[in-house]
C-alpha cells in the first residue's frame, strides 16, 4: 500500500485554468507509478458530479473522491461510496430540521438538487457578515442540534453533520488506508478547505489565488502558500514538499 496520499481541492485549486490543469496531470503521470502517492479529490461539489467535471478536464483518475464537503467518500477501484463512512456522524443528524431553520433564515437561496444529499445542506447566502453566520450558528445550536456551519466564497453556505468536513473526511481515510497523516499533503483555495489544514502533521499549499478567508483561518500554522495560482501553485508546492522534483 502507498504511504502518501495527496487531498487537493478541485474548483479554483486544480481546476481553473486549462494549461496550468495540464501542466499538473504531465508531472503528475511523469512521476514512477509505484512511488505515485494516492490522489485524492476533495470537493465541495459531489462525488458524481466531481468525477464527470474532473474527466472532462482530463485531470488524472483519482484513487478517491471525497464529496460534497466531507459528507461522503468513493472508492473509485470499487465504484462505489465507503458506506461505513456515514456511520462515523450520521447518528444525531436531522436534514429535517436543519432545512426548516435555515430556509427561514434572511437572504437563503436553496442551492439546485444536484448539489444536495441527505448529509449535506446547501444553500446560496450572498456577502454575509461574520456576525449574520454566528447568528445563523446559535440558532441551529439553540434547536439542540450539533452541526458544522461553513460558509465560503462570500455566498456558499453548508451545514453539516458536526463531525462531517474536508478534514475529518481525510484523516479518516487515512486511517483505513493505513496511511500516516505525516505522508499527506493537502491543497485548497477557500474556506472550506480550512479543515484539511488544521489536520495534524499534514503538510498544506496555499495556492497563489487562495481567499483571504482561508489564510486567515490557517495564519500561524506554517503551511507552503505557493506564488502562482491554481494546479500551477499545487505543482510549486509538490516541489517544496518533495513530490516533484
Amino acid at each position: 500500500m502507498n504511504r502518501r496520499l495527496l487531498s487537493s481541492d478541485v474548483d479554483g485549486t486544480l481546476a481553473g485554468f486549462q494549461p496550468a490543469t495540464d501542466r499538473f496531470r504531465e508531472c503528475w503521470l511523469e512521476l514512477q507509478q509505484e512511488s505515485r502517492p494516492l490522489l485524492c479529490f476533495n470537493t465541495g461539489r459531489p462525488v458524481d458530479d466531481a468525477r464527470e467535471f474532473t474527466r472532462s478536464i482530463d485531470l488524472p483518475a483519482p484513487d478517491f473522491v471525497i464529496g460534497g464537503v466531507g459528507t461522503e467518500i468513493f472508492d473509485c477501484a470499487r465504484g462505489s461510496l465507503i458506506p461505513e463512512y456515514h456511520d462515523s456522524f450520521g447518528g444525531h443528524w436531522d436534514l429535517r430540521k436543519v432545512e426548516e431553520i435555515v430556509g427561514a433564515f434572511p437572504g437563503v437561496i436553496r442551492q439546485p438538487p444536484e448539489n444536495l444529499h441527505p448529509y449535506k445542506s446547501s444553500w446560496y447566502l450572498s456577502d454575509a457578515a461574520k456576525e449574520h453566520i454566528e447568528e445563523l450558528e446559535e440558532q441551529l445550536t439553540k434547536a439542540g442540534l450539533n452541526v458544522c456551519v461553513i460558509y465560503s466564497s462570500n455566498i456558499d453556505l453548508d451545514v453539516l453533520p458536526a463531525d462531517a468536513n474536508k478534514g475529518n473526511a481525510l484523516r479518516w481515510l487515512a486511517n483505513r488506508l493505513g496511511i500516516p497523516l505525516a505522508g499527506c499533503v493537502v491543497a485548497g483555495d477557500s474556506g472550506n478547505d480550512s479543515s484539511m489544514f488544521f489536520v495534524p502533521e499534514v503538510k498544506g499549499i496555499l495556492v497563489g489565488n487562495a481567499r483571504p478567508e482561508l489564510l486567515e483561518a490557517v495564519a500561524g500554522l506554517g503551511h507552503f502558500h505557493a506564488r502562482r495560482e491554481m494546479a500551477d501553485g499545487v505543482i510549486e508546492g509538490l516541489r517544496h514538499h518533495g513530490v516533484f522534483t
